[in-house]
């Protein structure tokens, strides 16, 4: 895998400070049409963003969070359900997956990016990078909004089972500034079939159950985004800040 800076995912998170947080105890919404996620998203992009003070704090990665789960929303795919066990028990969260592959007239080559949130509101985020063979190569969790943890161990493999229908074009009605950008030269729907497991050290203000985390073999609904010749450099430096997690 090259140098990442494409799919180039959130700010610094290795520094990031625990900034108190409420959670859901219902676990992520059951209204989970493509456009009420979209929305969803979109009104946590405009909260995080007020408390980001221009990119100073850890609401910074909230932004390039909520933008990231936006986006495959507003074009058109469902969360998929992720059967979570954790050091405590099983939870249902849920998720999306992109694959993004270099723009016409470059190198060919590929990044997986699975994004899982807990919450509705997805204040606790799984965000994992897989190398174009489908190997988990680097991430972490991001909990409380705004705290980074590093895996102690992990492993995990993605494929991409299917492409389907062209994505769909996003609503007027966003606010997020990056659909007022074309950002992707195609775009379709598409479904990954991804496992994944983390163990993670145990720290004060952090729920004990994400001590651990892993699922077997599931289908999670994403898009596949091949880059646009210019202009996509905003998603880019999204996922290359969300990058800098320790490897595995």
């Amino acid at each position: 895998m090259r140098a990442p800076a494409r799919l180039a995912l959130a700010a610094s998170l290795a520094a990031v400070a625990l900034t108190a947080a409420c959670s859901d105890s219902s676990g992520p919404s059951s209204t989970n049409t493509p456009p009420e996620v979209a929305a969803r998203f979109d009104s946590i992009y405009v909260d995080a963003f007020a408390r980001s003070d221009s990119g100073s704090n850890g609401y910074s990665t909230r932004v390039e969070l909520s933008t990231l789960l936006e986006i495959p929303a507003a074009l058109g795919a469902s969360p998929s359900s992720i059967t979570v066990t954790t050091a405590t028990g099983t939870e249902h969260w849920k998720g999306y997956e992109f694959v993004e592959l270099t723009s016409p007239g470059q190198p060919v080559d590929s990044e997986f990016v699975l994004l899982a949130y807990r919450e509705s509101a997805a204040h606790t985020v799984i965000a994992v990078f897989f190398d174009s063979t489908g190997t988990a190569s680097a991430g972490g969790v991001i909990t409380n909004d705004t705290l980074s943890i590093t895996p102690n161990t992990a492993h995990g493999t993605t494929h991409l089972a299917s492409v389907g229908a062209t994505c769909s074009t996003p609503s007027a009605s966003l606010v997020n500034p990056e659909f007022h950008m074309t950002f992707f030269s195609s775009c379709s729907l598409a479904t990954f079939q991804t496992t994944l497991a983390m163990t993670f050290p145990t720290a004060s203000g952090v729920d004990p159950a994400l001590a651990s985390l892993s699922f077997s073999t599931t289908a999670v609904n994403g898009i596949r985004v091949i880059d646009a010749a210019n202009n996509s450099l905003r998603v880019q430096s999204m996922l290359h800040a969300l990058h800098k997690m320790n490897r595995f």
